[in-house]
């Protein structure tokens, strides 16, 4: 696991569920992306050198949407050790729903990692 992500039970729980094929090699990239983007926020790399991290898969950042948060705002917060967390970010791979890879997220400033 990236020294830099947390993964809730809640996101542990769904990927043990999730029954279609899954591209383990990408949600692999993904969590290395994550750790890079982390470590972007906190000033160790920079955009160039985040973009390479990007690279492979075309990984990017988007945030969630005001609307969605607003009106989904339970289905977008998890909790970790007690804490509620409201992922409002998110990165993506493929447009197919058999090959969608969604990971949605928050940085947290007080922890300084990403929470998932």
């Amino acid at each position: 696991m990236p020294k830099n992500v947390i993964i809730s039970s809640r996101a542990e729980a769904s990927l043990k569920k999730y029954s279609n094929p899954l591209n383990v090699s990408v949600l692999c990239d993904a969590l290395y992306y994550l750790n890079a983007y982390a470590e972007y926020r906190l000033g160790n790399i920079d955009e160039f050198m985040l973009s390479l991290y990007a690279e492979k898969y075309n990984w990017d950042v988007t945030f969630s949407g005001k609307e969605a948060l607003k009106m989904y705002k339970k289905d977008y917060t998890v909790y970790i050790d007690g804490k509620p967390y409201l992922l409002d970010m998110h990165i993506k791979y493929g447009v197919s729903t058999h090959a969608l890879i969604r990971i949605y997220f928050c940085w947290d400033e007080y922890k300084k990692k990403i929470g998932r």
